[in-house]
């Protein structure tokens, strides 16, 4: 699916956000077998439910984790950057 809204600026396929439990479960139960109703919960997020912010450039390796990677980066001043310029 394309994406839509601000994740447009970041990628070019939508996110698959399931927004519940239930949704969760179905999309992972193997044994589901009718692959319409599973591709309806792929539907579009509401833009207006995503917050987009830069963070370290360590989530690219699989073999870093920890809550730091998704700690949003900020410039001299503490204010939160918007856009990290190479170089």
């Amino acid at each position: 699916m394309p994406s839509a809204g601000s994740i447009r600026e970041i990628h070019d396929r939508m996110l698959a956000i399931l927004q519940t439990r239930e949704e969760e479960a179905r999309w992972l139960d193997r044994r589901e077998d009718d692959v319409a109703a599973v591709l309806e919960l792929a539907r579009p997020y509401p833009d207006d439910r995503i917050a987009a912010y830069l963070v370290s450039m360590k989530v690219n390796n699989v073999r870093n984790d920890g809550p730091e990677l998704v700690e949003r980066i900020t410039g001299p001043d503490g204010r939160i950057l918007k856009r990290y310029r190479h170089g």
